[in-house]
């Protein structure tokens, strides 16, 4: 188990959506260019990065991730590339992340989109991690100033999370207002804005052990039903083309008229595999619900097989007994014959 660490170190996650300014708040943070920087609408950090720093006496480590909402890719790639980048960032700090820093852009709605993005990282990081380890760090305090500017009377940022409705206050009440405002273009107001953000993590530091591997390990499934999920599309059609494999088989046996050996064996592999099949399932959904759906339908499929062979023995015992009939008014009629 990792311990807290020495007082003058600093070690923080960058988190959040592609084009809120990570790599912009991790170069404020370090007060030097770590970070490659663009305004592309698309994430230029392709991979994870560090960055090293020493300020205010600290000594300070940032991990800038690719950013969430990858769109170059499939969703289920993109999970599993995300996933893959998070673990990578947590195993580069292995004494433990003090602060994770959920990034988001001052003047932007706080949407549908922006909520799944952080129910997303609680998939990857655990579902409190925003109370136990979360700042959320606003980038474009330009904006701010600017709008604030126009105000009669002026207001505070602090003032202005107060004032806030909705979603976005209950993510404040969640991170216990642990929440600052970054003007990544103005140099001088950069030491006021480290001194903020550092005494936000030392109130975290306070208050227990850093976000370690053994942290991230312990909520492994969360990350595995995320990618369940953005694969979900895909798994139910390949599932599906295998429950028409098994109908287009059923309506080939629904033909037989026998049953024989043959037969029979034919029916015993089916429904073999169509109880394989939802043991696949069962393994594939890891708890998410999302090919419930195609489950019923393979358990339907399997009570089918089940219906199909009692009536193809039902036919077999109405044959054995209309044979016996015919055999016995052919015997009938031989007797017959004899007392003409």
């Amino acid at each position: 188990m990792a311990s807290r660490g020495s007082d003058d170190t600093i070690n923080l996650f960058l988190i959040g959506k592609t084009g809120h300014g990570k790599s912009s708040s991790g170069n404020s943070i370090l007060g030097r260019e770590a970070f490659y920087v663009s305004d592309n609408t698309q994430s230029d950090t392709a991979h994870i990065q560090v960055g090293f720093g020493r300020q205010q006496g600290r000594k300070v480590m940032v991990v800038d991730g690719p950013g969430t909402s990858e769109t170059r890719m499939g969703m289920g790639d993109a999970a599993m590339k995300m996933v893959q980048d998070m673990e990578q960032g947590i195993c580069l700090c292995p004494q433990g992340i003090h602060a994770m820093l959920l990034v988001m852009k001052y003047g932007n709605r706080f949407t549908a989109e922006e909520l799944g993005t952080i129910e997303t990282l609680k998939s990857v990081f655990g579902p409190t991690f925003v109370k136990d380890f979360c700042i959320v760090l606003f980038t474009h305090g330009d904006v701010f100033d600017t709008h604030n500017k126009r105000q009669n009377p002026r207001t505070t940022f602090e003032d202005w999370c107060h004032q806030q409705i909705g979603k976005i206050q209950d993510l404040f009440k969640e991170c216990d207002n642990r929440v600052v405002l970054f003007n990544n273009f103005n140099t001088k107001a950069m030491e006021d804005q480290r001194k903020i953000l550092f005494g936000l993590v030392d109130g975290l530091k306070s208050k227990g052990k850093p976000y370690t591997k053994e942290d991230f390990d312990k909520v492994a499934l969360g990350r595995e039903q995320l990618i369940v999920r953005a694969n979900a599309s895909r798994m139910r059609r390949e599932i599906q083309d295998k429950i028409d494999y098994l109908v287009g088989r059923l309506n080939s046996l629904s033909q037989c008229t026998v049953l024989d050996p043959v037969t029979s064996g034919k029916f015993e592999q089916l429904m073999k595999d169509a109880i394989g099949l939802e043991e696949e399932i069962n393994i594939r959904d890891k708890g998410t619900g999302v090919l419930q759906h195609l489950r019923q339908v393979v358990q339907a499929t399997q009570r089918n097989i089940e219906s199909q062979v009692k009536v193809t023995q039902s036919m077999l015992r109405e044959q054995e007994k209309n044979t016996e009939m015919e055999l016995l008014q052919n015997r009938l009629k031989e007797i017959a014959k004899r007392f003409e």
